[in-house]
């Protein structure tokens, strides 16, 4: 199944134009960080905090399931300022449900060259809530209350947040807003010598500008000379008119009189076309809304596409982010309540926990038993949940609960 999402995905991208892998947007800001103010627990058992303890931080709010978000954090994990010890790296898993094992997963697969300078955790509901709080402040949450994820907060060292990202994120965006935190704004907006205003006006005597407005007695270009050119002048009129064969400057004598090019000349005439097709302004393209051009199924995420609302061209496709997940959880919820006999089987080499319809459609169903065949970290297992089981005690107050939780609770109740 996996095999078959890599292939429609690969098949979208040979059939619509190419897109470079760029963040879909960054906005700075400029806010009091401790308003966000969450802790985290590490997969090792430490703390992530939101805010800043004297350096720079950034939190990166990804999804493990999220084709951007591995792009991104295995950029960050490959670059090379990734261990310099001066910025605090946070990746905070922030799907309902996701476990602490899928985020080690997660890590171990894309992030090993970080050498674990990139903290983890699974940050569950708190994760996603404070990712929607910085999301919504940087203007980033769509209409229909979603984001593109990754979402990655940037806060300077004085807790202030700087810059949130959305979407497919390379390492060095991020270190270019990192460097423009800590250089200041005179920095950022003069970063070279400004030069002398005499040297715009007069770049071939920068140091004597009078010249140009007051030309002195000696100056070659006396107004004198030009108006009444002597005989031996090289600029005479007369040698225009009657052009010396090894002249260099008119060889072809293409030359008026006053020295101006004749318009018939067709070379002229094209490279004036050329010209002016090349001054044809490109489209300053806006981004609209996306339109979804591949659904999702119970194994793929929907594929949507950004378009310009000026010139319609396609500036970028992605992923419909938990679009697979909800598919899987429709469907499971549909397959229990639609049950014709005593028994359904769910079948999932991908997911690995039930989200509340499912367990509300259980419920509903007291008469059903549910026994499903996942895949946990490449090892098959087969988890059986009789019928009446109270399902209030298999999942949290969000209504997520995952498979290995469940069969823990099965397994110690009996």
């Amino acid at each position: 199944m996996k095999k078959g999402l890599l292939c429609i995905m690969t098949a979208l991208l040979l059939i619509l134009p190419a897109i470079p892998a760029k963040a879909a947007e960054i906005v700075e800001i400029t806010d009091d960080n401790s308003a966000y103010d969450r802790t985290f627990t590490t997969l090792e058992g430490g703390e992530i905090s939101t805010q800043s303890n004297g350096k720079s931080k950034v939190l990166i709010f990804f999804s493990t399931e999220c084709l951007n978000c591995i792009n991104s954090l295995k950029s960050v994990a490959e670059c090379d300022w990734i261990g310099s010890g001066e910025v605090d790296v946070c990746a905070i898993e922030s799907i309902i449900g996701t476990t602490p094992e899928a985020v080690g997963q997660f890590r171990d697969n894309y992030c090993t060259a970080a050498g674990g300078n990139i903290q983890f955790s699974s940050g569950d509901w708190q994760g996603n809530s404070v990712m929607f709080q910085y999301a919504r402040k940087a203007g980033l949450v769509s209409t229909d209350d979603k984001v593109t994820t990754p979402i990655i907060a940037l806060v300077d060292e004085d807790n202030k947040l700087r810059y949130v990202f959305s979407g497919n994120t390379s390492a060095s965006e991020i270190k270019g807003k990192l460097d423009a935190m800590q250089s200041g704004p005179d920095d950022t907006e003069d970063p070279g010598e400004t030069p002398d205003p005499g040297d715009t006006e007069n770049p071939d005597e920068p140091e004597n500008p009078d010249d140009t407005q007051t030309p002195g007695p000696d100056d070659t270009e006396d107004p004198d000379d030009t108006q009444t050119p002597g005989p031996d002048d090289t600029e005479n009129p007369d040698d225009t008119q009657t052009p010396n064969p090894d002249d260099t400057e008119d060889p072809d004598g293409t030359l008026n009189p006053d020295g101006t090019q004749k318009p018939v000349i067709k070379p002229d005439k094209d490279v004036a076309d050329k010209k002016k097709k090349d001054d044809k302004p490109s489209c300053n393209h806006v981004m609209g809304e996306s339109a979804v051009v591949s659904d999702a199924t119970g194994n793929s995420d929907a594929v949507a596409a950004y378009q310009c609302i000026k010139c319609g061209a396609v500036l970028k496709y992605e992923a419909v982010s938990n679009s697979a997940f909800a598919v899987f959880l429709d469907e499971t919820a549909k397959s229990i309540l639609n049950a014709k006999g005593s028994e359904v089987v769910i079948d999932t080499d991908i997911w690995v926990s039930f989200g509340r319809e499912v367990f509300d459609a259980i419920k509903s169903r007291p008469d059903v038993a549910v026994t499903v065949n996942y895949v946990y970290q490449g090892k098959p297992y087969v988890l059986k949940i009789p019928a009446g089981t109270d399902v209030n005690l298999l999942m949290d107050e969000n209504g997520f609960g995952g498979f290995r939780y469940i069969e823990h609770v099965l397994n110690t109740k009996a």
